[in-house]
């Protein structure tokens, strides 16, 4: 394993608070890049409670969950790690519902009929 490859998952780890095990159990593998990789602002990688309260960091952490994760149990899996990790730190306030992949209903035509008087 190159040493950049340990860094990150090293990263990924602390910032988690779980072991390598329990990561690979709990997120799906699309959304283990997005772990970290959002700006942090000035919160420490091991402070989940400051992270989970930095809106841009869990809107971009999400952000990436959505754009990663293509199948949609995936995704609601990825989101509800996420916020379960947010829950455990006391914040709940930043976690907004889970994103949705939707489809965009058809139009249909309607007959219209117009009686002439």
């Amino acid at each position: 394993m190159h040493s950049f490859e340990k860094l990150f998952f090293l990263l990924v780890t602390v910032f988690l608070g779980f072991s390598q095990v329990c990561l690979a159990q709990g997120f799906p593998d699309c959304s283990i890049g997005c772990l970290g990789k959002s700006d942090p602002g000035s919160c420490s990688l091991e402070d989940n409670k400051c992270l989970c309260s930095h809106k841009p960091f869990v809107e971009g952490t999400f952000a990436c969950f959505k754009s990663s994760c293509t199948n949609a149990g995936d995704l609601k899996s990825a989101y509800d790690m996420a916020a379960a990790m947010c829950s455990q730190a006391g914040v709940t306030e930043t976690i907004v519902a889970p994103p949705k992949r939707t489809l965009i209903p058809t139009r249909r035509a309607y007959p219209i009929a117009i009686r002439r008087v």
